[in-house]
């Protein structure tokens, strides 16, 4: 619990210093202390307290793991304000290394040390190796060294927007948390192993379209906070480009998901492919809308934002409600109503704050939407053809059918956006990041 609430804690200080204005060395240094000061206590109370935990939980044991594991608290706090920097920067190539240094490290560690024999603990110091490989990388691709020029009003400033960050992280954890608390205790273990099941390939989807999306978009946008034309431009251009893969991985994913899930996990856990697909529905309702926190955060609106998040966890508690009446495929399909509510508010937030057009925002999503639908007929219609073949030549035929489809409405309806986003693919995978800049900037003009 403590490790949750220092995670929230530091990721709302590391989004406001990503979105503030005018940062200054005292902005900093003063976060830097205050945060290094919080990893401490909590280090220490998690210390004091770890045995009476343990005895809470029956687990003798856990008290030396947990002491232990609340030193990565420490350790990771010393480059937060590091790795924020890095992202205001849009140096997102030191944050990846970041990544793969520290999973490398913390996974030689881990594994060395299981195969000698030591248990659980390899895990305490895979944590610990992983906290220490990227803060020592985080602190050598940073300029910035902390210094003493600590400043309460400063700090005042960051806080007072790190804490509406903070606030929506925990709104959001629990929105995203609660549906298996209900479905657990409602329906037993059993039934929540179905949703969960289900529920792991979307999950991948969102983390692969919307947490890219978002990562990358909040410092973009940040950047050009003091031109609301230029945002609006890129949120645009955003959209133009978000809307086609959203609706071809998450619409792709609920054709196949059926097959896929029995596939992945057996037959077994075939009841779990129709939430499965529900869930990938939802997932491209989150998607469609990753621009709307950043958009906000840039325009001032972190407070609308809280407020978006309250009425998004109101709406799953009465997802929940119905849910555990009706039964988990309505509380899924409730899930995606929800998320369709709670974009008619936000849109209007941006309209104010922005100028933002909801039509021009909801715009790029037609010819996808009408490009699904054609590929999911194609898919359905073909189906009797496939029923008597294995199940993942079954599987690679639908991916196959659906995918030729779709691309090729996308190329009738929609050929400049389909060939920037090529270009732009083929751009990243080949690292030139020079013409990826070119060929973005190229977009938003046209957007």
């Amino acid at each position: 619990m403590l490790a949750c609430i220092c995670s929230f804690a530091e990721q709302g200080v590391s989004n406001a210093i990503v979105v503030h204005r005018d940062l200054c060395k005292a902005h900093l240094d003063s976060v830097y202390w205050f945060g290094l000061s919080c990893a401490v206590l909590g280090c220490v109370a998690t210390i004091v307290c770890a045995p009476t935990v343990a005895t809470l939980m029956e687990q003798p044991q856990l008290a030396p793991l947990l002491r232990w594991s609340s030193i990565g608290l420490v350790v990771t706090s010393l480059a937060s304000v590091q790795n924020a920097l890095l992202q205001r920067e849009l140096n997102f190539r030191a944050v990846a290394i970041r990544v793969l240094v520290a999973n490398t490290v913390g996974g030689v560690f881990a594994v060395a040390l299981a195969f000698a024999g030591f248990g659980v603990w390899s895990l305490v110091v895979q944590q610990l190796a992983s906290s220490l490989a990227s803060t020592v990388y985080l602190c050598t691709a940073s300029n910035y060294r902390p210094g003493l020029s600590l400043s309460l009003p400063h700090l005042r400033e960051l806080l007072r927007l790190s804490s509406s960050l903070a606030a929506s992280s925990v709104l959001w954890f629990l929105s995203t948390r609660l549906d298996q608390l209900i479905i657990g205790r409602v329906f037993g273990a059993p039934t929540l192993g179905l949703y969960v099941v289900g529920g792991r390939i979307p999950e991948l989807a969102r983390t692969l379209t919307h947490q890219v999306i978002a990562e990358v978009s909040l410092p973009a946008l940040s950047r050009l906070q003091h031109d609301p034309d230029r945002v609006r431009s890129a949120v645009y251009l955003g959209m133009q480009l978000n809307a086609p893969v959203a609706f071809a991985v998450c619409v792709g994913l609920a054709v196949v998901a059926n097959d896929l899930v029995r596939l992945l996990f057996g037959d077994a856990w075939s009841a779990s492919g129709p939430i499965c697909q529900l869930l990938a529905i939802y997932a491209l309702v989150n998607t469609l809308q990753v621009f709307f926190h950043p958009a906000l955060l840039a325009s001032g609106g972190a407070g609308k934002y809280v407020y978006l998040n309250v009425l998004h966890l109101g709406g799953v508690l009465l997802a929940c409600a119905a849910g555990a009446v009706y039964g988990i495929y309505f509380l899924a399909a409730s899930l995606i109503v929800n998320g369709l509510v709670v974009a008619l508010p936000a849109l209007l937030f941006l309209r104010h704050r922005l100028g933002l057009s909801p039509w021009r925002y909801c715009r790029p999503c037609l010819e996808p939407l009408v490009g699904s639908l054609v590929m999911v007929s194609t898919v359905w219609m073909s189906e009797p053809l496939l029923v008597h073949l294995p199940l993942i030549l079954r599987v690679l035929s639908k991916t196959a059918v659906g995918a030729g489809v779709y691309v090729g409405f996308m190329l009738i309806f929609q050929r400049d956006v389909s060939r920037l986003l090529f270009e732009i693919a083929r751009s990243a995978l080949v690292g030139d990041v020079q013409r990826l800049r070119v060929q973005t900037a190229q977009g938003a003009d046209r957007g």
